[in-house]
């Protein structure tokens, strides 16, 4: 395929910014990017994708996320406000992961994937609950994924929430999984976990046996103060403590959240080589604090950005960090528009990159994989590689993409999809979602 007459926002080395632009595509990679005159000629026999200017640029990735998740939004438990994030968890998030069947993490798949693509979001790394509808429901993910054509990550968290017989399901369903999805071009498992200060020391040692080699780990951790003071409670230690002495820190080893890490703790991931997510717009909702942002960057601190299934494209995130961190500190001068778009696309790119070894994201260059979006920004103020990054977070919107592409693959050209029946999948959830809200509510009264 010969995508022509864009304009091409390279996020290479240089930050280059190609005018009137063609990008060849072959095997799912980018073969050859040069001006349109010089393109079509060359590769007269290709079918051709007319940009008709738009800017043609890396697909978004979000490096944490929970697709089941689309199936509450705007779910508001009985009674009165949570008021602080374990209640938010114990009578919201806990009680509709118990309530998910296995047509219901279909349909939350579906949900969030259709999000994903019209966002922009070419690859992402799930984190999934489901107790009930065990095993293979990341099987039964995968198959949407795949349907839909998006790049993705898996994993099931392991909690002690429930029965003892389903924590070892869960463990087992991270491992197969693991080994199964060896199987797809572009879907890889990764070993879940829930949040770090709820695991007991039998649970975490059996997850690091059992784990795969090399297959990385996915968690929260130190979100709220009272993770830790439950972790020194229960365990004598703080949570990146426990995590290095079970042998769970390492470069595929991603930890969401870790707002509430004092210096020794961030040394520790740092020297592991451990990367963490930033969650900022989950972080502000459920009023859990601000992750130390530019301080974790100065020690070199690997740092991404996701959306904790709050859906809606992670570019809001990338917004929402940029304001948090300055409304924070009061300090304008904080969070960088460029180390945050940096962070959200290159960084996001780079961790990855680990869990689908041999490949580059992230870019449009040649020999990077064919992950590109088409995006309808009118710039009306000049727009250079000087200030790309304030333009993106102070311009650029989720419902501004019109094609999304994921290894050459079109999912969605000129805003509509092309692998989900988006209308069909939006009248199945009319229906179902009744049902399963009412499963939650008497899941969320049996506490």
């Amino acid at each position: 395929m010969l995508i022509t007459n864009a304009t091409i926002l390279t996020w290479d080395s240089d930050d280059r910014i190609l005018h009137d632009y063609a990008i060849y595509i072959e095997g799912g990679m980018i073969r050859a990017i040069g001006p349109t005159e010089v393109m079509i000629p060359h590769y007269r026999d290709a079918p051709t994708l007319d940009a008709r200017g738009q800017y043609a640029m890396p697909g978004s990735i979000n490096a944490h996320t929970h697709l089941y998740r689309s199936l509450g939004r705007a779910l508001i438990p009985e009674g009165p406000p949570p008021a602080h994030y374990g209640q938010i968890n114990a009578r919201l998030w806990w009680p509709l992961a118990r309530a998910l069947d296995a047509d219901a993490v279909r349909l939350g798949a579906q949900l969030g994937l259709i999000d994903a693509i019209r966002s922009g979001t070419t690859a992402l790394i799930d984190h999934h609950a489901s107790p009930n509808a065990l095993p293979d429901s990341l099987g039964e993910i995968a198959k949407i994924v795949e349907q839909a054509g998006v790049r993705a990550a898996l994993s099931l968290e392991v909690s002690e929430r429930d029965q003892p017989e389903r924590v070892k399901a869960a463990i087992e369903e991270n491992a197969r999984f693991i080994a199964a999805s060896r199987g797809y071009p572009r879907i890889t498992g990764f070993f879940g976990l829930d949040s770090a200060h709820l695991l007991s020391d039998r649970t975490l040692y059996t997850c690091a046996d059992l784990a795969p080699a090399g297959a990385g780990y996915h968690l929260h951790a130190a979100e709220s103060e009272t993770d830790q003071e439950d972790s020194l409670r229960q365990h004598k230690k703080r949570i990146v403590h426990r995590l290095r002495d079970h042998g769970l820190l390492g470069d595929r080893t991603l930890v969401a959240g870790a707002i509430h890490l004092n210096d020794e703790e961030m040394n520790m991931l740092q020297t592991t080589g451990a990367w963490i997510c930033h969650l900022p717009r989950a972080s502000m909702i459920y009023g859990l604090g601000a992750l130390r942002f530019d301080a974790m960057a100065k020690v070199g601190l690997k740092l991404c950005l996701g959306d904790d299934g709050l859906g809606g494209g992670v570019w809001q995130d990338w917004k929402a960090a940029h304001w948090m961190h300055k409304l924070v500190s009061r300090d304008p001068r904080a969070a960088n528009p460029a180390h945050i778009v940096r962070t959200g696309l290159r960084n996001n790119a780079r961790f990855i990159e680990r869990l689908f070894p041999g490949i580059r994201l992230g870019q449009v260059s040649e020999g990077a994989q064919a992950d590109l979006i088409l995006v309808d920004y009118q710039a009306v103020t000049p727009l250079d590689a000087h200030n790309l990054a304030w333009h993106i977070l102070a311009g650029f919107e989720s419902g501004q993409v019109t094609t999304t592409i994921v290894a050459g693959q079109v999912l969605m050209h000129d805003r509509q999809l092309l692998t989900l029946d988006e209308e069909a999948i939006l009248a199945q959830a009319r229906r179902a979602l009744p049902g399963i809200w009412a499963r939650y509510a008497a899941e969320a009264a049996r506490g």
